[in-house]
């Protein structure tokens, strides 16, 4: 129970009343992490208000994004699934890149795209940046383990250590940060560059 209490600590904390229309807490059912494409499968569902699109938190930090609903339970698409793209960012900075497991341990994965110019440094935190609607600013990702020169040479490819052990998932938190305004004025743009 400690953990679920540190979870309500970092939403109260984080969230900001414009984004945030409350969070659910829900049991972990069954959980892979030795596929290719893993998945989650959670105890709540539209019964208990749960939605696409939703991104999932462990204590530990990001888990990944509700995918699929019955009445009573949910699939999650983990970060642990080579479809799943997070925006996350180094703590303190504000350039984002993005966040992809391409198979392979379970304990890490890639912050792809992210700018030579900016400072990174072993031990960095990642979190994410919030350039999204799924998770807030902030949420734990991991930690930088090391880094390379991608082949065009004007980004890095980081390598995280996940601060969450999919292993040993037992409880989540489903958020919801719909900003309807933001919403409206993403849709404007991408309907005028059709």
């Amino acid at each position: 129970e400690e953990d679920s209490v540190k979870v309500e600590a970092f939403l109260k904390d984080s969230l900001r009343d414009k984004y945030s229309q409350g969070y659910i807490t829900a049991r972990v059912e069954s959980n892979s992490i030795s596929q290719i494409y893993n998945f989650i499968i959670i105890n709540k569902g539209r019964n208990n208000g749960v939605e696409s699109d939703m991104g999932v938190i462990s204590p530990q930090g990001i888990v990944g994004v509700v995918r699929d609903i019955t009445d009573n339970y949910a699939v999650v698409q983990p970060v642990l699934n080579p479809n799943s793209r997070f925006s996350c960012k180094i703590l303190g900075s504000t350039t984002a890149g993005t966040l992809i497991w391409e198979a392979g341990d379970p304990r890490y994965v890639n912050l792809t795209e992210y700018p030579k110019y900016e400072k990174v440094v072993k031990g960095d935190t990642i979190v994410t940046s919030g350039f999204s609607d799924i998770f807030p600013e902030g949420v734990l990702v991991g930690i930088v383990e090391d880094f390379k020169s991608e082949t065009n040479d004007n980004f890095y490819t980081i390598k995280v250590k996940l601060s969450t052990d999919f292993g040993a998932l037992k409880n989540v938190q489903l958020i919801s940060i719909k900003d309807e305004e933001r919403k409206e004025l993403e849709e404007k743009i991408k309907n005028a560059q059709k």
